[in-house]
């Protein structure tokens, strides 16, 4: 685990939701909304896996509907807790595996649907996307929220919950081109391209990738 899965083992996850949800960050349900779009546009068919799920924001716009496998990842067990507390009861077929997605171990092609939002930005994004390709279906898509600078604030967003504080240094914001650019390399093709704008001078750009 690299120094920036050590941090987020630190952050409580009260800490986390209070702070993504204050009205000045606005992250919680931008992102929220921009999987309930995603999900929509591309529903899954055999398994989707959130990669970076923390805990658990935006599940409840996963259909339980079919026996659709559903996989949460994330580096704090406690987040995973929160994540099964909340949805668990719901989508029957939920699992979690508290892992470092690079150490994850899945089959190939075991999912349809594999969505990372602010993951890349504590990661290499070029390791984690060979991987990915390899978990990905044919057919399969790959959906991703990157976070874009802002001139005004900075890169983690002041706050009342101290806790978030120490990601400061261990952030690594990752150009949408350079990310695209990496992509290609991993063997995906960029189907959609979206700038999201949040408070405070920041944004978000939702990209959509399918297999090559």
């Amino acid at each position: 685990m690299n120094e920036a899965g050590r941090r987020w083992l630190k952050v409580p996850a009260a800490d986390y939701d209070g702070h993504m949800g204050l009205e000045s960050v606005g992250q919680t349900q931008k992102l929220s909304r921009i999987f309930a779009d995603l999900l929509q546009q591309h529903p899954p068919k055999k398994g989707i896996a959130v990669l970076g799920c923390a805990t658990g924001n935006g599940f409840e716009h996963i259909p339980n509907d079919k026996m659709v496998r559903v996989v949460g990842v994330d580096v704090n067990l406690n987040y995973l807790h929160l994540l099964k507390e909340r949805h668990g009861e719901r989508l029957r077929w939920l699992e979690t595996q508290c892992c470092d997605v690079l150490r994850c171990q899945f089959p190939e092609q075991a999912f349809d649907h594999i969505h990372a939002a602010l993951l890349f930005e504590y990661t290499d994004p070029k390791a984690v996307l060979e991987k990915v390709r390899q978990w990905l279906t044919d057919s399969g898509v790959l959906s991703v929220v990157l976070q874009h600078p802002s001139k005004a604030v900075g890169t983690v967003s002041d706050s009342p919950f101290p806790g978030v504080k120490i990601l400061h240094d261990v952030i690594t914001l990752v150009p949408p081109d350079e990310f695209i650019a990496l992509a290609e390399g991993a063997g995906l093709t960029m189907q959609s391209r979206e700038h999201v704008p949040l408070p405070q001078g920041k944004a978000f750009e939702v990209l959509v990738f399918k297999p090559a």
